[in-house]
């Protein structure tokens, strides 16, 4: 993105992101009713930016590399031939967009913000329960 700001310098910002994963599933029956399903997803992350702006003329820039291990975990027990119980947990991350962490003004379209170059990413830790209800053969009702 360039663009030209009060003086005429070119303010410039650029982001290079690579993402690199492996990621390994297998389905275990434990009991005849009691079904898992173990993942494992692991990442190596590399995000830099750089720019040039009008908050920092001289220039700058900023990267992060990480390893991410990404386990998840699914139960299903089966209660009878019509319900089902679920449980879900895994953990994941989210990664901060380029304009978030370059140090520009960008307008949004109800709101100006400035670039931020300290954000990294945040991990997530997610669980879920859920009841599936066959009402009839081939029919789900959760």
């Amino acid at each position: 993105m360039e663009t030209f700001s009060g003086d005429l310098e070119p303010q410039v910002y650029d982001g290079e992101q690579n993402i690199n994963a492996v990621f390994g599933l297998t389905e275990y029956k434990l009991t005849s009713k009691l079904t898992s399903v173990l993942g494992l997803r692991m990442e190596q992350v590399y995000q830099k930016v750089s720019w040039k702006t009008q908050l920092d003329n001289e220039g700058n820039q900023n990267s992060f590399e990480r390893n991410e291990f990404l386990p998840s975990l699914i139960l299903k027990y089966e209660l009878n031939e019509r319900n089902n119980l679920r449980f879900g947990a895994s953990k994941t991350y989210t990664l901060p967009q380029f304009k978030e962490r370059a140090l520009f003004v960008y307008e949004d379209v109800t709101e100006v913000k400035i670039g931020n170059p300290d954000l990294y990413p945040s991990e997530d830790y997610n669980v879920d329960f859920k009841w599936e209800f066959f009402p009839k053969k081939k029919r789900l009702f959760h």
